[in-house]
């Protein structure tokens, strides 16, 4: 009857802990997947902040300055990112779904990720081209 009851005993105790095991597991992973959600969200916020300081900083600088230092990769973390501007905002979009908008100063031209990005102020415009922009009389803008 001893032996009997101890092995009953040491089945519900181990069950017990399968089950406590089990439920730390899941809350666990839970926990960890959103922290790596949330670390590879940063990334792709710390890639857009970069190009939206770039962008700011062509706009503060005098007329005729020039940056050829704007590099967008093609990767922000673990996600491949596509870009997508207008004259004052661009977002980010990534696999995971859904786009990241920024704010930034009058531009035009496109923000091509994969290569670098020449940056001109021409009279506080920021232009994206390999050659300078030209604003003509009326306002539009030209590429050469």
């Amino acid at each position: 009857m001893k032996k009997s009851q101890y092995s009953l005993e040491f089945l519900i105790f181990f069950a017990l802990l399968t089950v406590i095991l089990s439920i730390w597991l899941v809350i666990y992973l839970n926990l960890n997947e959103q922290a790596l959600d949330e670390r590879n969200r940063l990334a792709v916020m710390d890639l857009g902040k970069s190009i939206q300081i770039h962008l700011k900083a062509a706009s503060d600088s005098h007329s005729g300055y020039r940056s050829r230092r704007l590099f967008i990769p093609q990767k922000a973390g673990p996600y491949t990112v596509e870009i997508y501007n207008s004259n004052y905002t661009f977002s980010l979009r990534t696999a995971k779904g859904g786009d990241i908008i920024f704010n930034t100063p009058f531009m035009v031209g496109d923000l091509k990720k994969g290569r670098y990005n020449t940056l001109w102020n021409v009279d506080g415009i920021v232009c994206i081209a390999d050659d300078s922009c030209i604003v003509n009389p009326d306002g539009t803008i030209t590429f050469p």
